[in-house]
């Protein structure tokens, strides 16, 4: 811990930016949490407020960050391919931290090779195992808004995953609406990204 109650390496203190989007008040209480807990242990978190598309096209796609509040979500297909295979870290892709783990990106061929329904849910909790080992990111919020509510709808079951980034295929039971089987899904996922060495 250096003079400046910062910890430091070789005289470094440890700060850092993180970005987050204009507008968005979550993120903004978010990013006001988060500085406020790593200051009590010695490291100093700045926030830059942006706008989106600069945000995105001048720092995101650039790789140009230390850290960024962002969310993801999924459709009910639960293939993340896109965000976290090693081939998908070009400009404007999603894999914008540069993610790399071999046996992550076979299990994401894996899991868009195959239609069987209970290979493809334990090759995506797999995936899973190894997101939340190793911690390419850090999740820490979950939005699940409810988009339509009605009485005797039926009990809510959330996955136990280390985390909820993705949605498991079978993960919400089918509910009964108005005489009509569905899928509860509609959710978005508040993340923290930090940047990975590419």
């Amino acid at each position: 811990m250096g003079s400046d109650n910062l910890l430091n390496k070789e005289g470094r203190p440890f700060r850092f930016t993180v970005l987050i989007n204009q507008g968005n008040d979550a993120r903004r209480k978010t990013a006001e949490i988060i500085r406020e807990n790593l200051k009590k242990v010695g490291i100093e978190m700045e926030i830059k407020v942006l706008e989106w598309q600069a945000m995105l096209h001048q720092f995101i796609d650039k790789k140009r960050f230390e850290a960024v509040i962002m969310g993801w979500a999924l459709s009910r297909d639960p293939d993340a391919y896109d965000i976290w295979h090693s081939t998908k870290t070009m400009e404007g892709e999603f894999n914008f931290i540069s993610y790399k783990n071999d046996t992550v990106d076979r299990l994401l061929l894996e899991g868009r090779r195959t239609f069987d329904f209970n290979k493809r849910k334990e090759t995506y909790n797999r995936i899973h195992r190894i997101l939340s080992e190793e911690q390419p990111v850090t999740f820490p919020l979950s939005l699940m808004p409810c988009r339509c509510s009605t009485k005797g709808l039926g009990e809510w079951k959330r996955h136990p995953s280390a985390y909820g980034m993705i949605l498991f295929i079978g993960m919400f039971p089918k509910t009964r609406l108005n005489g009509i089987n569905v899928h509860l899904c509609d959710f978005r996922f508040l993340t923290l990204l930090l940047r990975c060495t590419p």
